[in-house]
Protein backbone atom coordinates (compact mmCIF):
# COMPACT_ATOMS: atom_id res chain seq x y z
CA UNK A 1 0.00 0.00 0.00
CA UNK A 2 2.89 2.35 1.21
CA UNK A 3 4.35 1.61 -2.59
CA UNK A 4 1.59 2.42 -4.55
CA UNK A 5 0.77 6.07 -2.29
CA UNK A 6 3.95 6.77 -3.22
CA UNK A 7 3.87 5.69 -6.84
CA UNK A 8 0.30 7.06 -7.83
CA UNK A 9 -0.29 5.75 -11.49
CA UNK A 10 -3.96 7.18 -12.24
CA UNK A 11 -3.58 10.67 -10.93
CA UNK A 12 -2.66 12.37 -14.17
CA UNK A 13 -5.86 12.46 -15.81
CA UNK A 14 -6.37 16.08 -14.90
CA UNK A 15 -4.84 18.73 -17.23
CA UNK A 16 -4.21 21.43 -14.15
CA UNK A 17 -1.00 20.63 -12.14
CA UNK A 18 -1.18 19.91 -8.44
CA UNK A 19 0.89 19.51 -5.25
CA UNK A 20 -0.62 17.03 -2.59
CA UNK A 21 0.86 16.44 0.78
CA UNK A 22 -0.59 13.71 2.72
CA UNK A 23 0.50 12.37 6.09
CA UNK A 24 -1.48 9.56 8.04
CA UNK A 25 -0.49 8.08 11.55
CA UNK A 26 -1.43 4.02 11.53
CA UNK A 27 -1.64 2.56 15.00
CA UNK A 28 -2.25 -1.49 15.14
CA UNK A 29 -2.52 -3.92 18.00
CA UNK A 30 -2.73 -7.61 18.53
CA UNK A 31 -2.41 -9.88 20.90
CA UNK A 32 -1.61 -13.92 20.77
CA UNK A 33 -3.85 -17.05 22.73
CA UNK A 34 -1.11 -19.27 24.88
CA UNK A 35 2.50 -19.99 26.08
CA UNK A 36 4.00 -19.15 22.93
CA UNK A 37 1.62 -16.43 21.42
CA UNK A 38 3.00 -12.93 21.32
CA UNK A 39 1.29 -9.83 21.63
CA UNK A 40 2.48 -6.31 20.49
CA UNK A 41 1.95 -3.19 18.28
CA UNK A 42 3.05 -0.82 15.82
CA UNK A 43 2.17 3.05 15.11
CA UNK A 44 3.15 4.04 11.88
CA UNK A 45 3.31 7.72 11.11
CA UNK A 46 4.27 7.99 6.98
CA UNK A 47 4.07 11.58 4.72
CA UNK A 48 3.75 11.97 1.03
CA UNK A 49 4.65 15.01 -1.11
CA UNK A 50 3.78 14.05 -4.77
CA UNK A 51 3.75 17.15 -7.31
CA UNK A 52 1.71 16.11 -10.23
CA UNK A 53 0.69 16.84 -13.77
CA UNK A 54 -0.68 15.35 -16.73
CA UNK A 55 2.12 14.04 -18.44
CA UNK A 56 4.23 13.78 -15.25
CA UNK A 57 4.82 13.22 -11.33
CA UNK A 58 7.19 12.90 -9.16
CA UNK A 59 6.70 11.84 -5.14
CA UNK A 60 8.55 11.58 -1.88
CA UNK A 61 7.36 8.89 1.25
CA UNK A 62 9.03 9.00 3.93
CA UNK A 63 7.62 6.87 7.41
CA UNK A 64 8.53 6.13 10.95
CA UNK A 65 7.90 3.43 13.50
CA UNK A 66 7.14 2.82 16.96
CA UNK A 67 7.34 -1.35 16.82
CA UNK A 68 6.66 -3.93 19.92
CA UNK A 69 6.78 -7.71 19.97
CA UNK A 70 6.14 -9.63 23.41
CA UNK A 71 5.87 -13.16 24.86
CA UNK A 72 2.15 -13.23 26.12
CA UNK A 73 4.28 -15.36 28.99
CA UNK A 74 6.26 -13.79 30.88
CA UNK A 75 8.17 -16.18 32.05
CA UNK A 76 9.35 -17.28 28.75
CA UNK A 77 11.96 -15.14 27.86
CA UNK A 78 13.91 -17.26 25.82
CA UNK A 79 14.36 -14.65 23.42
CA UNK A 80 13.27 -11.76 24.85
CA UNK A 81 10.81 -9.20 24.20
CA UNK A 82 11.91 -6.70 21.23
CA UNK A 83 11.39 -2.86 20.84
CA UNK A 84 12.15 -0.40 17.93
CA UNK A 85 11.58 3.21 17.18
CA UNK A 86 13.05 3.75 13.74
CA UNK A 87 12.90 5.89 10.83
CA UNK A 88 12.04 3.82 7.60
CA UNK A 89 13.39 3.46 3.65
CA UNK A 90 12.46 6.80 1.76
CA UNK A 91 11.02 5.75 -1.28
CA UNK A 92 11.11 8.67 -4.22
CA UNK A 93 9.40 8.03 -7.30
CA UNK A 94 8.95 9.27 -10.50
CA UNK A 95 7.21 8.51 -13.70
CA UNK A 96 6.51 10.30 -17.61
CA UNK A 97 3.67 9.45 -19.45
CA UNK A 98 3.66 9.51 -23.39
CA UNK A 99 1.37 9.27 -26.02
CA UNK A 100 -2.28 9.70 -25.01
CA UNK A 101 -3.83 11.38 -28.35
CA UNK A 102 -4.33 7.55 -29.64
CA UNK A 103 -5.01 4.16 -28.39
CA UNK A 104 -1.59 4.14 -26.87
CA UNK A 105 -0.55 5.07 -24.21
CA UNK A 106 3.29 4.45 -22.44
CA UNK A 107 4.20 5.31 -18.16
CA UNK A 108 7.97 5.39 -17.65
CA UNK A 109 9.13 5.31 -14.22
CA UNK A 110 11.83 5.13 -11.54
CA UNK A 111 11.56 4.04 -8.14
CA UNK A 112 14.13 4.30 -5.61
CA UNK A 113 14.68 3.05 -2.47
CA UNK A 114 16.59 5.31 -0.16
CA UNK A 115 18.63 3.30 2.97
CA UNK A 116 17.62 5.81 5.57
CA UNK A 117 16.02 2.84 7.62
CA UNK A 118 16.68 0.47 10.47
CA UNK A 119 18.42 -2.61 8.36
CA UNK A 120 21.35 -3.80 10.81
CA UNK A 121 20.43 -5.72 14.14
CA UNK A 122 22.65 -6.76 16.73
CA UNK A 123 22.92 -10.08 18.40
CA UNK A 124 19.65 -9.57 20.37
CA UNK A 125 17.53 -7.88 18.75
CA UNK A 126 18.26 -10.84 15.73
CA UNK A 127 17.29 -12.99 17.93
CA UNK A 128 14.11 -11.19 19.68
CA UNK A 129 12.46 -10.34 16.18
CA UNK A 130 9.29 -12.37 15.39
CA UNK A 131 9.95 -14.02 12.24
CA UNK A 132 6.77 -16.35 12.12
CA UNK A 133 5.07 -16.00 8.82
CA UNK A 134 2.33 -14.36 10.36
CA UNK A 135 3.68 -10.93 11.21
CA UNK A 136 3.06 -9.88 7.59
CA UNK A 137 -0.58 -9.72 9.20
CA UNK A 138 -0.05 -8.75 12.16
CA UNK A 139 1.81 -5.70 12.02
CA UNK A 140 1.72 -2.59 9.16
CA UNK A 141 5.28 -3.32 8.08
CA UNK A 142 7.59 -6.27 9.25
CA UNK A 143 10.74 -5.18 8.27
CA UNK A 144 12.41 -1.78 8.67
CA UNK A 145 15.24 -1.07 6.01
CA UNK A 146 17.15 -2.62 3.33
CA UNK A 147 19.77 -1.09 1.03
CA UNK A 148 19.70 1.50 -2.26
CA UNK A 149 17.65 -0.21 -4.47
CA UNK A 150 17.03 1.33 -8.24
CA UNK A 151 13.59 0.07 -9.87
CA UNK A 152 13.12 1.58 -13.22
CA UNK A 153 9.55 0.57 -15.03
CA UNK A 154 7.50 1.08 -17.79
CA UNK A 155 3.80 0.24 -18.68
CA UNK A 156 1.73 0.17 -22.36
CA UNK A 157 -1.70 0.77 -22.15
CA UNK A 158 -3.64 0.10 -25.02
CA UNK A 159 -7.42 1.19 -25.98
CA UNK A 160 -9.17 -1.45 -27.33
CA UNK A 161 -12.54 0.15 -27.79
CA UNK A 162 -14.55 2.68 -26.12
CA UNK A 163 -15.36 -0.46 -23.43
CA UNK A 164 -12.17 -2.24 -23.04
CA UNK A 165 -8.58 -1.17 -22.07
CA UNK A 166 -5.52 -3.50 -21.53
CA UNK A 167 -2.27 -2.91 -19.55
CA UNK A 168 1.15 -4.84 -19.76
CA UNK A 169 4.49 -3.58 -17.96
CA UNK A 170 7.25 -4.86 -16.39
CA UNK A 171 9.56 -3.19 -13.24
CA UNK A 172 13.15 -4.62 -12.47
CA UNK A 173 14.86 -3.85 -9.38
CA UNK A 174 18.47 -3.50 -8.63
CA UNK A 175 18.82 -4.45 -5.30
CA UNK A 176 21.85 -2.99 -2.84
CA UNK A 177 23.43 -4.51 -0.31
CA UNK A 178 22.62 -4.23 3.80
CA UNK A 179 24.40 -5.68 7.06
CA UNK A 180 21.32 -7.26 8.53
CA UNK A 181 22.86 -9.47 11.28
CA UNK A 182 24.55 -9.47 13.50
CA UNK A 183 26.00 -6.20 13.40
CA UNK A 184 28.11 -6.21 16.12
CA UNK A 185 29.86 -9.19 15.80
CA UNK A 186 33.93 -8.98 14.51
CA UNK A 187 33.52 -9.60 11.05
CA UNK A 188 29.60 -8.66 10.00
CA UNK A 189 28.53 -9.97 6.70
CA UNK A 190 26.29 -7.68 4.16
CA UNK A 191 23.62 -9.40 2.84
CA UNK A 192 23.07 -8.84 -1.27
CA UNK A 193 18.88 -9.37 -1.70
CA UNK A 194 18.68 -10.82 -5.49
CA UNK A 195 17.51 -8.26 -8.34
CA UNK A 196 14.81 -9.19 -9.19
CA UNK A 197 12.02 -8.30 -11.84
CA UNK A 198 7.90 -8.69 -12.37
CA UNK A 199 5.94 -8.70 -15.34
CA UNK A 200 1.98 -7.50 -14.86
CA UNK A 201 -1.03 -7.62 -17.19
CA UNK A 202 -4.31 -6.16 -16.85
CA UNK A 203 -7.55 -5.60 -18.72
CA UNK A 204 -10.44 -3.56 -17.78
CA UNK A 205 -13.77 -3.97 -19.45
CA UNK A 206 -16.56 -1.31 -18.38
CA UNK A 207 -20.24 -2.05 -20.58
CA UNK A 208 -21.79 0.60 -18.91
CA UNK A 209 -21.11 3.37 -15.79
CA UNK A 210 -22.62 1.24 -13.34
CA UNK A 211 -20.60 -1.91 -14.07
CA UNK A 212 -16.74 -2.53 -14.15
CA UNK A 213 -14.51 -5.87 -14.20
CA UNK A 214 -10.67 -5.24 -13.34
CA UNK A 215 -8.28 -8.53 -14.29
CA UNK A 216 -4.62 -8.65 -13.27
CA UNK A 217 -2.14 -10.97 -13.65
CA UNK A 218 1.68 -10.75 -12.64
CA UNK A 219 4.66 -13.06 -12.30
CA UNK A 220 7.92 -12.53 -10.08
CA UNK A 221 11.48 -13.68 -10.87
CA UNK A 222 14.16 -13.10 -8.88
CA UNK A 223 18.24 -13.87 -8.89
CA UNK A 224 20.45 -15.49 -5.82
CA UNK A 225 20.20 -13.48 -2.77
CA UNK A 226 24.19 -13.55 -1.03
CA UNK A 227 25.73 -13.39 2.44
CA UNK A 228 28.95 -11.58 1.97
CA UNK A 229 30.66 -13.64 -1.72
CA UNK A 230 28.38 -16.53 -1.28
CA UNK A 231 25.32 -17.38 -2.82
CA UNK A 232 22.34 -18.18 0.01
CA UNK A 233 18.98 -18.20 -1.65
CA UNK A 234 16.99 -18.24 -4.76
CA UNK A 235 13.42 -17.55 -4.08
CA UNK A 236 11.18 -19.47 -6.74
CA UNK A 237 9.09 -17.64 -9.42
CA UNK A 238 6.01 -16.06 -8.12
CA UNK A 239 2.45 -15.40 -9.57
CA UNK A 240 -0.36 -13.65 -9.05
CA UNK A 241 -3.84 -13.36 -10.38
CA UNK A 242 -6.76 -11.50 -9.61
CA UNK A 243 -10.37 -9.96 -10.01
CA UNK A 244 -12.44 -6.93 -9.10
CA UNK A 245 -16.02 -6.68 -9.77
CA UNK A 246 -17.21 -2.97 -9.43
CA UNK A 247 -20.77 -2.14 -9.17
CA UNK A 248 -21.66 1.43 -9.12
CA UNK A 249 -24.62 2.78 -8.20
CA UNK A 250 -26.45 6.62 -7.46
CA UNK A 251 -24.93 6.64 -3.95
CA UNK A 252 -23.10 3.42 -3.44
CA UNK A 253 -19.80 1.73 -5.00
CA UNK A 254 -19.47 -1.72 -4.31
CA UNK A 255 -16.46 -3.70 -4.97
CA UNK A 256 -15.76 -7.40 -5.19
CA UNK A 257 -12.16 -8.31 -5.12
CA UNK A 258 -10.40 -11.98 -5.26
CA UNK A 259 -6.52 -12.38 -5.51
CA UNK A 260 -4.81 -15.68 -5.55
CA UNK A 261 -0.95 -16.10 -4.99
CA UNK A 262 1.62 -18.96 -5.67
CA UNK A 263 5.43 -20.00 -6.07
CA UNK A 264 7.82 -22.08 -6.92
CA UNK A 265 10.18 -23.82 -5.04
CA UNK A 266 13.38 -21.90 -4.02
CA UNK A 267 16.60 -22.88 -3.72
CA UNK A 268 19.04 -22.67 -0.65
CA UNK A 269 22.55 -23.00 0.01
CA UNK A 270 23.70 -27.11 0.18
CA UNK A 271 27.07 -26.71 1.86
CA UNK A 272 29.45 -28.25 -1.04
CA UNK A 273 26.54 -28.99 -3.07
CA UNK A 274 26.45 -24.97 -3.70
CA UNK A 275 22.74 -23.64 -4.28
CA UNK A 276 20.01 -26.37 -4.82
CA UNK A 277 16.44 -26.63 -5.78
CA UNK A 278 14.72 -27.80 -2.49
CA UNK A 279 12.94 -31.17 -3.04
CA UNK A 280 9.62 -29.58 -1.73
CA UNK A 281 8.16 -26.60 -2.09
CA UNK A 282 8.37 -24.72 1.47
CA UNK A 283 6.20 -21.48 -0.06
CA UNK A 284 2.75 -20.59 0.83
CA UNK A 285 -0.01 -20.07 -1.34
CA UNK A 286 -2.08 -17.30 -0.63
CA UNK A 287 -6.11 -16.85 -1.08
CA UNK A 288 -8.04 -13.41 -0.07
CA UNK A 289 -11.39 -11.88 -1.04
CA UNK A 290 -13.27 -9.14 0.09
CA UNK A 291 -16.44 -6.72 -0.09
CA UNK A 292 -16.27 -3.14 0.26
CA UNK A 293 -18.21 -0.65 -0.56
CA UNK A 294 -18.13 3.41 -0.24
CA UNK A 295 -21.53 5.22 0.04
CA UNK A 296 -21.85 8.88 -0.81
CA UNK A 297 -23.85 10.29 2.36
CA UNK A 298 -23.60 13.89 0.65
CA UNK A 299 -21.42 16.16 -1.50
CA UNK A 300 -18.64 16.21 0.98
CA UNK A 301 -18.72 13.11 2.75
CA UNK A 302 -18.00 9.23 1.54
CA UNK A 303 -18.84 6.44 4.52
CA UNK A 304 -16.77 3.24 3.61
CA UNK A 305 -16.78 -0.67 4.78
CA UNK A 306 -15.38 -3.98 3.97
CA UNK A 307 -15.07 -7.57 5.23
CA UNK A 308 -12.98 -10.19 4.25
CA UNK A 309 -10.53 -13.25 4.33
CA UNK A 310 -7.32 -14.42 3.72
CA UNK A 311 -6.31 -18.41 3.50
CA UNK A 312 -2.44 -18.82 3.90
CA UNK A 313 -2.65 -22.29 2.93
CA UNK A 314 0.27 -24.94 4.71
CA UNK A 315 3.36 -25.61 2.41
CA UNK A 316 4.20 -28.93 0.73
CA UNK A 317 6.99 -29.56 3.49
CA UNK A 318 6.77 -32.92 5.78
CA UNK A 319 5.50 -31.78 9.49
CA UNK A 320 8.51 -32.57 10.81
CA UNK A 321 10.93 -30.44 8.78
CA UNK A 322 12.30 -26.89 10.12
CA UNK A 323 10.76 -25.35 6.85
CA UNK A 324 7.05 -26.99 7.30
CA UNK A 325 4.40 -23.59 8.25
CA UNK A 326 1.21 -24.74 8.61
CA UNK A 327 -0.18 -22.02 7.35
CA UNK A 328 -3.69 -19.39 8.89
CA UNK A 329 -6.27 -18.04 8.26
CA UNK A 330 -7.91 -14.72 9.04
CA UNK A 331 -10.83 -12.55 9.21
CA UNK A 332 -11.45 -9.07 9.04
CA UNK A 333 -13.95 -6.51 8.93
CA UNK A 334 -13.10 -2.39 9.49
CA UNK A 335 -15.21 0.73 8.12
CA UNK A 336 -14.51 4.77 8.44
CA UNK A 337 -15.22 7.73 6.14
CA UNK A 338 -13.54 10.08 3.52
CA UNK A 339 -14.58 14.42 4.52
CA UNK A 340 -13.53 17.16 2.37
CA UNK A 341 -13.62 19.54 5.18
CA UNK A 342 -12.46 22.48 2.24
CA UNK A 343 -11.02 22.94 -1.35
CA UNK A 344 -7.54 21.85 0.11
CA UNK A 345 -7.86 19.75 3.21
CA UNK A 346 -9.34 15.86 2.98
CA UNK A 347 -9.76 14.09 6.09
CA UNK A 348 -9.27 10.33 6.10
CA UNK A 349 -10.43 7.49 8.81
CA UNK A 350 -10.43 3.59 8.82
CA UNK A 351 -10.82 1.37 11.65
CA UNK A 352 -10.09 -1.94 11.12
CA UNK A 353 -10.52 -5.36 13.36
CA UNK A 354 -9.32 -8.74 12.68
CA UNK A 355 -9.30 -12.84 13.65
CA UNK A 356 -6.30 -15.21 12.75
CA UNK A 357 -5.51 -18.61 13.62
CA UNK A 358 -2.40 -20.03 13.27
CA UNK A 359 -1.48 -23.31 12.70
CA UNK A 360 1.18 -25.42 14.56
CA UNK A 361 4.92 -25.61 13.22
CA UNK A 362 8.41 -24.98 14.04
CA UNK A 363 7.62 -21.40 14.83
CA UNK A 364 4.21 -21.36 16.58
CA UNK A 365 4.85 -25.29 18.60
CA UNK A 366 0.99 -24.74 19.13
CA UNK A 367 -2.11 -23.33 17.68
CA UNK A 368 -2.33 -19.30 18.53
CA UNK A 369 -5.54 -17.50 18.14
CA UNK A 370 -4.74 -13.74 17.21
CA UNK A 371 -6.92 -10.82 18.14
CA UNK A 372 -5.94 -7.48 17.09
CA UNK A 373 -6.75 -4.55 14.86
CA UNK A 374 -5.67 -0.65 13.34
CA UNK A 375 -7.07 2.70 13.01
CA UNK A 376 -5.46 5.04 10.25
CA UNK A 377 -6.42 8.38 10.31
CA UNK A 378 -4.76 10.67 7.16
CA UNK A 379 -4.91 14.14 6.01
CA UNK A 380 -4.68 15.63 2.26
CA UNK A 381 -4.08 18.97 1.30
CA UNK A 382 -4.30 19.65 -2.49
CA UNK A 383 -2.94 22.75 -4.07
CA UNK A 384 -4.14 23.49 -7.73
CA UNK A 385 -5.69 20.85 -9.55
CA UNK A 386 -9.55 21.57 -11.28
CA UNK A 387 -11.23 23.92 -9.23
CA UNK A 388 -14.57 21.73 -8.03
CA UNK A 389 -12.04 18.95 -6.36
CA UNK A 390 -13.41 19.91 -3.20
CA UNK A 391 -17.18 19.22 -3.77
CA UNK A 392 -16.53 15.38 -3.39
CA UNK A 393 -14.40 13.27 -0.98
CA UNK A 394 -11.00 12.18 -2.68
CA UNK A 395 -11.12 8.82 -4.38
Amino acid sequence: GLFFLASPFGAFAEDDAKLLLQLNDNNGYYSGSGDYGRRGGQNVVYSTASYLTKGYGLSVLGAYTDTTYNYVNESDKTNGDFHLNTAMDTTVSGFYILGGGGTNLWRIGLDLNLPTGHASYNSQEENTVMTAPVTQDLVMMPSFGAGLNIAPNVTLVHGFSEISTGGLGVRYQKSGSYTPTPSDSASPLSYTPGDWMMIFGSFEYTPSKENQLLLDVSKTLSARDKQGPTEVLKQGDRYLTGAKYINTGAMDKTTYSFTYQWQDANQISSGSSGVVTQSRNANNNKAEVFVQDTHMQSEKLALNAIVGGKKVYANQMDVTDSYYVAGYAKVYAGGGFTYAASKMLTVTFDLRLFELWSGTDPTEPSGITYRGGNMDLGFVYEFGGAPDNAQKPAK
